[in-house]
């Protein structure tokens, strides 16, 4: 009896060395990201002595854009080349999914492919990439919250 070839599910974008890519992954990098700085905004704000917002929107460059406003506005520095990286990176994952939806929906409302020119995603570089934003992300968020702790010594 020969064997059936394996059907993969409408969700499967490519292959990564043999193994299946769903978009999903990116979603959850992406949906990480979000809630991450939707989590340091909120102290942000406080030190930066602004009015407390609730954080609706899924834009990612609205937020980081903020979140940068008030990086400037407590520690002024020239040519931060980490945080130019990130705000590359991005720029890039807010432009292929401004809303949060290509990655989540293979289809959008209005039934079109989400992402119909991604062929591939390289993984590796992916989860390399998210784990140095993360760890930036979470410099800033213990920065700040030090900066909290000893109001007098910034």
């Amino acid at each position: 009896m020969p064997k059936r070839p394996i059907r993969a599910p409408c969700s499967v974008v490519g292959t990564v060395r043999g193994q299946l890519f769903r978009p999903s992954l990116v979603f959850l990098y992406r949906q990480g990201l979000e809630l991450q700085l939707k989590l340091i905004l909120p102290l942000a704000r406080r030190l930066a002595g602004k009015e407390a917002v609730a954080d609706h929107q899924h834009g990612l460059m609205p937020l980081w854009n903020e979140l940068r406003r008030h990086l400037q506005q407590l520690d002024p520095r020239e040519d931060d080349k980490e945080l130019a990286a990130t705000e590359d990176f991005i720029r890039q994952l807010d432009t292929v999914d401004p809303g949060s939806f290509a990655f989540r929906y293979p289809r959008t409302k209005k039934g079109e492919v989400s992402l119909p020119e991604l062929r591939h995603v390289n993984v590796r570089h992916l989860s390399e990439v998210m784990d140095s934003v993360f760890m930036l992300l979470g410099g800033i968020y213990s920065w700040l919250g030090e900066m909290d702790q000893n109001d007098g010594y910034y």
